[in-house]
This record gives C-alpha cells, structure tokens and sequence, in this order.
C-alpha cells in the first residue's frame, strides 16, 4: 500500500505502524491528514485506536482497510466516527482514488 500510495500526487509523507503503541506515538506528535486503520493491530485492535482518534478531536480522515469486512464490523467503525470502510479483498483499488478526492476538496 505504501509503495501505491508514494505515486500520488496529493501524499507528501507515509508513516507506518505495526502495533497500537507505535501509531499512538505517532498521532501523539503529529495530526496526520489521512489515517489508514487496520482492525487489526498488535496489541490493540484497530477500533481501540480508532476510539483514541476520535475522542482526541482528531481532524484526520479515518479510513479502516480490512479483512473483517462483514456488516457488523462495518457499522460498528462507522458510529465510531471512520470516514470510509474497505474491505482489502474487494475495494483495494478505490483506496488511492478516496485519497486523491480528499486532496482535492
């Protein structure tokens, strides 16, 4: 993902993170302007961090990119406050294309 993110126009830096920990580390120094989210996280899981975002009054857009991708875990981020939700297996592709429309507004 990363590699297909570097070509866009409209990404100036990536950040990764393998575990709850180190993403919170690093939303803790900076406010990214896109937060691609995984369910899962080592340690945590993805909707803890999900939480932390938005009870942080966090401007970024949260996107959760996973493959637990069944209707309840699709509502339950989207209450939580996820901008998007794609399922890795189907909606790999229309991630870059979400980040280049936000780039634009």
């Amino acid at each position: 993902m990363s590699d297909l993110l570097k070509e866009l126009p409209a990404v100036e830096e990536i950040k990764t993170a393998l575990t709850y920990k180190e993403a919170k580390a690093i939303l803790d120094l900076q406010i990214p302007s896109v937060v691609l989210l995984d369910i899962h996280l080592g340690e945590k899981n993805g909707i803890e961090l999900l939480k932390f975002i938005k009870r942080s009054k966090s401007t970024s857009c949260v996107m959760i990119v996973s493959n637990l991708a069944n209707e309840y875990y699709r509502r339950l981020c989207l209450k939580l406050g996820a901008d998007y939700f794609f399922d890795k297996t189907h909606d790999f592709a229309l991630i870059p294309e979400a980040i280049s429309k936000l780039a634009i507004e």
